[in-house]
């Protein structure tokens, strides 16, 4: 695309960070919340005014998180990591920064064998990845911009944990193309100041929606329970998307999986990715 800022260096991160339980113990309310917490603890000792301004910015975040995943025991008082079994979670970043401010120490960290604690919770750092997994990525701009992997102008996107979007004063539920890659595009300024030739409000109109398999569930937070969608979408482009339009769309779908999607982000929710 001409005209648009490249280089070799990593943009966008999606790591994927792999756990063993040393114990049986009671997994928090909300891991979510608890990973929230413990990130940027991590940050505040490398910086403490970049962990204020990522807790306390309103706008777009550079680093999103998914909930802990693995298998749990369910218990009368809920539920418990079991002894010697494995977990992980993922931590999106997007740019060098956020980067610098969480991959490196995070390192030093599985180079040690140290544990991290999550409300009470205690796990080994076993691995960190940056690829060999699903939900790990390491992209350069040029990687965004390069679409020979995508296998055709749909894009199917996968949408793990319940993703919602604030409208008013309540929770929607639906994957319109204009709330899915508009979160994208908003995500996009933090790796590239060059804009994307995408018009926000005519999202719609650019792209439609082929196949739709999802479901509604819940979201345990720390002080509250979101509704959102999980599943499978497939978005294709309109007869009014030109051929920049489609490579724009492509290029934010292959960020999803660091970027996460609409509310919540960092907290857990939102976790999706491009699959094709």
């Amino acid at each position: 695309m001409p005209g648009l800022q490249m280089h070799n260096k990593t943009v966008a991160t999606s790591l994927v960070v792999q756990l063993l339980a040393t114990e049986t113990q009671k997994l928090p309310a909300s891991t979510g919340s608890a990973l929230h917490g413990w990130l940027l603890q991590l940050v505040k000792q490398k910086s403490s005014l970049a962990a204020t301004n990522w807790h306390n910015n309103q706008t777009a975040k550079p680093f999103s998180l998914s909930p802990l995943f693995g298998r749990f025991a369910k218990t009368s008082n809920g539920y418990l990591v079991v002894k010697n079994q494995p977990y992980w979670f993922k931590i999106g970043l997007l740019g060098e920064d956020a980067f610098n401010l969480v991959a490196n120490p995070l390192f030093v960290l599985q180079a040690n064998q140290a544990e991290i604690s999550l409300s009470g919770l205690t796990l080994k750092i076993n691995d960190i990845k940056l690829n060999g997994h699903q939900w790990a990525a390491a992209f350069a701009l040029a990687d965004l911009f390069n679409h020979s992997q995508v296998n055709s102008q749909q894009l199917v996107m996968q949408f793990k944990t319940p993703t919602t979007f604030r409208r008013l004063d309540f929770n929607y539920v639906l994957p319109e193309p204009k709330l899915i890659f508009g979160s994208l595009l908003n995500k996009w300024q933090l790796i590239n100041n060059t804009p994307l030739p995408l018009d926000l409000e005519k999202l719609n109109q650019l792209l439609k929606i082929t196949y739709l398999n999802i479901k509604t569930q819940f979201f345990s937070l720390k002080e509250q329970n979101l509704i959102g969608f999980t599943g499978k979408v497939i978005y294709e482009p309109t007869k009014f998307a030109t051929k920049e339009n489609v490579a724009a769309l492509q290029s934010l779908a292959k960020l999803a999986i660091c970027a996460g999607v609409g509310q919540k982000t960092t907290m857990g929710m939102g976790v999706c990715r491009l699959v094709n």
